[in-house]
């Protein structure tokens, strides 16, 4: 309301990033040789637990009963998930990435765990997407953490982004096409390719977003520093048919990805507008030059 402090907590020097997920706000320090993970109350900022190992962490997800990190060594190795009590912060399970692969975005649903494993933690993007290991997604039962499946490789050297699941299907995607699974097997379901191969080395999709009979999937350009959004799909989550493409006409570094919110579509462009599109047929409804994202996000309730 006013901007006035409410509550600080101390950490030790070192790097510190924060997600807020329902009434706990979960800060990670990264300052080697030591990393820790805080649970504080949102309210008044006391702690409710810490978890603390020698390697850096990263909170992946978070349920009712569990908070999903991920240790990574300094160096590029290998990099382990983990899972721990939401209520106390006690470990449940670890589970290290087999071979040299890596960990990257975690969803649970219905009690398993799906979570997407690649040969590079390149957040998507590379310079030479042929070259790396083909990801596969992973099916763990979350309350031990032991394997149920694992899909068929993606296309040579393409990376899976974080799945995406509801009551019918895991959704996810590679640098080129979305990609539907059995939940039950793994089996693939449907792929909808949208992005030639010229494309992948200089592209990434991010998780998708499943509203309704829709999968939403944003595609970013890669930057040296950030993957910058330019086009917007829309397929159908029972075959992968695409329903609308919204494309960019040019990127800029300081655009935001994309919001899906009661079924419509916010987007900002390369001049610094924010248009809101139809989600059901990504038709314009509107362009405001003045409002930006993040004061939708802010304002949405």
């Amino acid at each position: 309301m006013d901007g006035k402090r409410l509550w600080s907590f101390p950490t030790d020097q070192g790097s510190v990033s924060a997600r807020i997920v329902g009434d706990v706000v979960y800060v990670t320090n990264v300052w080697l040789p030591d990393s820790t993970l805080y649970a504080l109350d949102v309210r008044d900022g006391k702690e409710r637990w810490r978890f603390q190992q020698t390697d850096p962490m990263d909170v992946e997800a978070v349920t009712q009963e569990s908070v999903y990190v991920t240790l990574e060594p300094p160096g590029g190795a290998a990099n382990t998930l983990l899972a721990l009590n939401q209520s106390n912060g006690h470990e449940r399970w670890r589970l290290p990435s087999p071979n040299t692969d890596f960990f990257r975005g975690t969803t649970e649903v219905n009690g398993v765990v799906y979570v997407a494993l690649n040969g590079r933690d390149n957040n998507g993007c590379t310079e030479s997407p042929m070259t790396d290991p083909p990801g596969t997604l992973l099916a763990l039962n979350a309350s031990d953490g032991k394997p149920l499946w694992h899909s068929h490789p993606s296309q040579a050297g393409l990376a899976y982004v974080q799945p995406a699941g509801d009551q019918s299907a895991v959704y996810s995607a590679d640098q080129q096409s979305g990609y539907a699974f059995n939940m039950a097997d793994g089996q693939q379901l449907w792929s909808s390719h949208i992005l030639q191969s010229s494309d992948a080395a200089r592209t990434a999709i991010a998780q998708p977003i499943i509203t309704g009979s829709l999968v939403y999937l944003s595609v970013g350009f890669c930057g040296l520093a950030q993957t910058v959004p330019v086009s917007f799909w829309a397929l159908d989550k029972s075959d992968g048919h695409v329903v609308w493409h919204y494309q960019g006409v040019q990127r800029h570094d300081n655009q935001t990805a994309p919001l899906v919110l009661n079924g419509v579509v916010y987007v900002t462009t390369a001049t610094g507008c924010v248009e809101g599109l139809n989600g059901s047929d990504g038709k314009r409804l509107w362009q405001d030059d003045t409002i930006y994202l993040t004061h939708l996000v802010s304002n949405a309730g």
